[in-house]
């Protein structure tokens, strides 16, 4: 594995692992930036032949902590399988950590239809309120304390480590977009521009190359969409 993309679900929809071979697909769904770079920091480091990171990164991910959504019980499945510790912000309760390592523990796993860890015929939310999913992007966009101190981390960590680093901001269908230039001021992905220079940054966002056909839902690739994005990147980054 000489490439690895990881975040959210936007890297899980949108990182097509089949098509670039020494790749691999690691995008946990609502993983926050803490949950990055203790999954780098536990698990990618020792990769031998690691050699570029690509960290995906949605609207809400800056200030998005996963410990206090409704989505919280995640974190006991990441660390679980993972080694990923919670964040100092932890909000799981330990009775409710010990309910779900037992229900884990009587559990049949089986194996998905996956590729590099890419996984075919996800899940889309094509009824989802796209007004109201905005409003929640740009919360967790603007929320103090933000969690951009995991970021710094990271990208230290991989650079000191003699990799190379890649913000990939993926596009968004244009209605979601919309809401947010209605709702919003300024650039939404600032706090990462500071951080890391232009050249490491592949922003997609509002790319003209994408249309509807190439979505499952307002901020989430279907496969078309997934393979677009991957060749995209694939041809701005040396290996």
């Amino acid at each position: 594995m000489e490439v690895v993309a990881i975040g959210s679900s936007l890297s899980d929809y949108a990182f097509y692992s089949p098509s670039w071979s020494q790749s691999f697909n690691f995008g946990l769904t609502s993983s926050d930036l803490s949950v990055a770079l203790e999954l780098y920091e536990n698990v990618l480091r020792g990769a031998p032949n690691l050699k570029i990171v690509l960290l995906y990164s949605g609207v809400f991910v800056p200030g998005f902590n996963l410990a206090y959504t409704s989505e919280r019980h995640r974190l006991i499945l990441y660390k679980h399988f993972f080694g990923i510790d919670y964040n100092p912000m932890n909000r799981i309760q330990q009775k409710s950590e010990k309910r779900i390592l037992r229900k884990i523990n009587k559990f049949s796993f089986e194996s998905k239809d996956s590729e590099r860890g890419y996984i075919h015929e996800k899940p889309h939310f094509p009824g989802i309120d796209v007004g109201a999913r905005a409003k929640t992007h740009l919360k967790e966009n603007q929320r103090e304390p933000d969690q951009m101190d995991y970021f710094r981390r990271l990208r230290d960590l991989v650079e000191s480590d003699g990799r190379d680093l890649y913000l990939i901001i993926p596009p968004v269908r244009s209605d979601y977009r919309d809401v947010l230039k209605e709702i919003s001021n300024g650039d939404l992905f600032e706090k990462f521009k500071l951080m890391m220079p232009p050249d490491r940054i592949l922003d997609f966002y509002d790319h003209k190359e994408f249309t509807h056909s190439d979505f499952g839902d307002c901020d989430h690739m279907n496969e078309l969409g997934s393979k677009k994005i991957t060749a995209m990147i694939r041809s701005r980054i040396v290996v």
